[in-house]
């Protein structure tokens, strides 16, 4: 029973750090192999799949909302409290860095199409409307990972020039 007490307290003393850029990156790496994977043939893994992708850019996204705000700590209160999206919301308050990031949280911007991805997923078909929803496809996921690391790019550059 010591040597376990003993072990639990070894374990418990030791702090693995990692930075939010390396597990941006890492959840950016982990969507793109989930994208090399997925089907689109709305299936109960496939769609696992999608959210399981969405999901990687999220937390992606909330690894670099949380480096990007490292250049501004004196002004984002209560930040780790948020979720991805209102982080951004959040940093888009600042003047230096919001030209790039308000077209992003935006109706069209690749940020708020994840929440429409997502919930073209968990939505279920009506099929007393008329009207149809769209799904999501290849093309479309290609093109958030592309925005996502152009504004990834873009806005670390910017960081790192000031």
């Amino acid at each position: 029973m010591d040597r376990c007490i003993y072990k639990w307290r070894v374990v418990r003393n030791k702090k693995i750090v990692v930075n939010e850029k390396e597990l941006s990156n890492l959840y950016q790496d982990l969507s793109h192999d989930i994208l090399k994977k997925l089907k689109f043939d709305q299936s109960v893994e496939d769609n696992q799949n999608q959210l399981l992708f969405l999901t990687c850019c999220e937390k992606s996204l909330t690894y670099f909302a949380d480096e990007v705000s490292s250049y501004f700590k004196n002004d984002l209160k209560d930040f780790n409290t948020l979720n991805f999206f209102y982080k951004w919301r959040e940093l888009s308050e600042i003047s230096t860095i919001s030209n790039i990031i308000v077209n992003e949280i935006g109706q069209n911007g690749f940020i708020n199409q994840i929440n429409l991805f997502k919930s073209n997923i968990l939505q279920k078909d009506n099929d007393n409307l008329i009207v149809s929803t769209q799904s999501n496809d290849l093309k479309k996921f290609n093109l958030l990972l592309d925005k996502y690391e152009t504004f990834k790019d873009l806005l670390r550059k910017m960081l790192d020039e000031c």
